[in-house]
């Protein structure tokens, strides 16, 4: 890498912007908080990519050759600092590298940034996700993880060594980009985005695939062409516009253009009442179909174009719960819990208030999440959905989240029906494709899961969700080398994406790479909070290269915090694996599938059970799980 021209005073590298003439680091439009020394010598190892800073130039540039301090002791507390900012590790760094008793060298990409050409209105890609000087009340301050691949993703997803899935035969595809707005409302935006790309989906043709909300996301502020934006997500059309609202009225100026050529299409702009958002999404839906020149599917009538009429207040509390819910943290789905309730109390006949309270309800009971105990949380969640499919039999996000939470239940025969009813609605709804894979492979459909993960990746295809969960199917296959190459792929995308950290130990460990496993899972501890599910597969991997202490006091750990907090089963009998004791393993598995745990529907698949297979309570338990079982809701 060539040093940076002088006069380049802003650049980029992975998902951060950094000026380096005032140090201010930012990521995803969010200010991190750096001090001024840190911010200095991040500035400098920048703008010299590729090459070694020596740690005497860093002493004279910093702090000049006169100036008394602790060098050594001040420029390591640098250095943490920045590592800290940039989610960054010593032993395996992605952008500081430690050059021993000689400096360092920051050896990620980098590249210049310039501010990007005011355009019309109707041309404007998405501001900032959320302005930290929203004067709303509830703040929405940082962006969500998915937003900030934004800088890399793309291009590593596109030129991943895996081929990148097709859309399906026949169809055309479309990627809705984040409307814009203005940065105090981008909330109100972003979810208007969100249902204008389901009910793009919903239209009544099978010849329309539209690519999901997590990846157009990563387009947020980008100076790409259409042409460009097709070429990497497979897509004909794209749709851009923006959001205005203004004293109980709503403006919607939208530009369809052709990827081809860059070429106009078709544009219109929207002046209702707030009261009809609902009807204008639904209308504009139909009318991108018809401009696309997209027949309408004679199999399926088409829908009445009158929606029922929600309350702008209760539509906003709807957009403003699904935001939160992006955000993967026990608090913020707590916080869309709230908002979903208080929006189905005010309209007891939202369908869509109902299906995002089913998905806050199944995040809750998540492993990593884990705000309620996953039997008490899937109770609320089925009955949430299943009213969600009873006010809208038509709602394909209703239905991928009821197919999931059966899933869990192991109720394999509800599960696979709303799940295949999901998907009879919605080809492109990335989370039921992504639910069937599981399913399937907990059914030992293994190849049939690997094809239903790339159909995910198809609608979904700059996700990290995605991507790891082709991965996770590849390992249920036992091609772990494929794994792994996809999951170093996911966290070239983001270094930070602990959850495929977290994978990638799992992968290594099966494949007996433990120094390996133990790495990452260490790092993915840090990053994860600590995380049960994750501490239970680091015990395992110290216990497979012979760390028999250090898995012993991971399990110990994991049994008192279970006496105070909601401590996964399956995390547990992970531990006791790794300990070596086959007895309270399998027991621990039994709590498993007696609790609704997460982990229960790969008992009877996950390579990491191999060594209990012999057992005849594990089989015996094997048996029971692949019956099935039946909850009472």
């Amino acid at each position: 890498m060539l040093a940076l021209p002088q006069t380049m005073n802003t650049v980029t590298f992975g998902p951060f912007r950094l000026d380096l003439d005032s140090g201010q680091l930012r990521r995803s439009g969010t200010t991190l908080k750096l001090q001024p020394q840190p911010a200095r010598l991040l500035a400098l190892l920048v703008s010299r990519p590729g090459k070694l800073v020596a740690r005497e130039e860093i002493r004279n540039e910093l702090w000049g050759a006169e100036t008394f301090v602790d060098f050594d002791q001040s420029v390591n507390f640098c250095i943490r600092q920045i590592r800290t900012a940039l989610h960054d590790v010593a032993d395996k760094p992605c952008y500081v590298e430690t050059v021993p008793r000689r400096g360092y060298r920051f050896i990620a990409p980098v590249q210049p940034w310039t501010e990007p050409t005011p355009a019309p209105e109707v041309l404007t890609t998405a501001k900032r996700f959320v302005s930290r000087q929203s004067a709303r009340r509830w703040s929405v301050g940082a962006s969500t993880l998915l937003i900030a691949i934004a800088g890399i993703a793309i291009t590593a997803a596109i030129q991943s060594q895996r081929n990148q899935p097709a859309l399906p035969h026949g169809t055309v595809g479309l990627a809705v980009l984040p409307f814009s707005s203005p940065d105090d409302e981008a909330y109100f935006a972003d979810g208007m985005t969100e249902e204008l790309i389901t009910e793009l989906a919903r239209v009544p043709t099978r010849r329309l695939t539209v690519i999901a909300k997590t990846s157009v996301t990563s387009y947020r502020d980008t100076r790409k062409t259409p042409r460009q934006i097709g070429r990497e997500l497979g897509v004909a059309y794209v749709l851009m516009g923006s959001i205005r609202r203004s004293e109980g009225k709503l403006r919607i100026a939208v530009q369809l253009l052709n990827t081809a050529d860059d070429g106009h299409v078709w544009a219109q702009t929207y002046d209702r009442p707030l009261t009809d958002a609902l009807d204008v999404q639904r209308e504009l839906a139909r009318s991108v179909a018809e401009q696309t020149r997209l027949s309408l599917s004679s199999e399926t009538a088409p829908r009445s174009t009158a929606v029922r009429p929600v309350d702008p207040a209760v539509h906003e509390q709807v957009l403003m719960g699904r935001y939160f819910l992006t955000r993967s943290n026990r608090d913020d789905t707590l916080k869309a819990v709230e908002l979903f309730e208080r929006a189905v109390s005010k309209d007891p006949e939202y369908a869509a208030a109902y299906a995002g309270l089913a998905d806050a309800y199944n995040r809750l009971g998540s492993v990593f999440t884990a705000g309620k105990p996953p039997a008490n949380a899937r109770l609320l969640a089925i009955r949430a959905a299943t009213r969600a499919t009873q006010l809208d039999p038509e709602l394909a996000e209703a239905y991928a989240a009821l197919g999931y939470t059966y899933l869990h239940e192991l109720d394999w025969t509800q599960a696979d029906n709303a799940l295949q009813r999901a998907l009879r609605l919605n080809q492109s709804c990335a989370s039921a494709h992504a639910t069937y894979a599981n399913y399937l492979v907990a059914r030992g459909r293994r190849s049939d899961a690997i094809e239903e993960a790339r159909r995910a990746l198809a609608v979904d295809p700059v996700s990290l969700g995605t991507r790891q969960l082709l991965a996770w199917m590849l390992y249920f296959n036992h091609e772990y080398d494929a794994a792994i190459q996809e999951l170093r792929t996911t966290l070239q995308m983001d270094p930070a994406y602990t959850f495929g950290r977290w994978r990638l130990g799992q992968v290594e460990i099966v494949a007996r790479r433990f120094d390996d496993a133990a790495r990452e899972l260490e790092r993915a501890a840090i990053d994860g909070h600590r995380a049960p599910a994750i501490l239970g597969l680091l015990a395992m991997a110290y216990g497979g290269r012979g760390q028999s202490l250090a898995a012993r006091r991971l399990l110990d750990e994991l049994k008192t915090r279970s006496a105070t907090e909601t401590v996964p089963p399956g995390a547990i009998a992970l531990a006791y694996i790794g300990v070596g004791d086959t007895a309270n393993a399998v027991a621990s598995l039994e709590e498993s599938y007696a609790s609704h745990d997460n982990y229960a529907i790969y008992i009877s698949v996950d390579p990491l059970m191999d060594t209990l297979r012999t057992d005849p309570r594990f089989r015996a338990l094997s048996e029971r799980v692949d019956q099935g079982a039946i909850a009472t809701h």
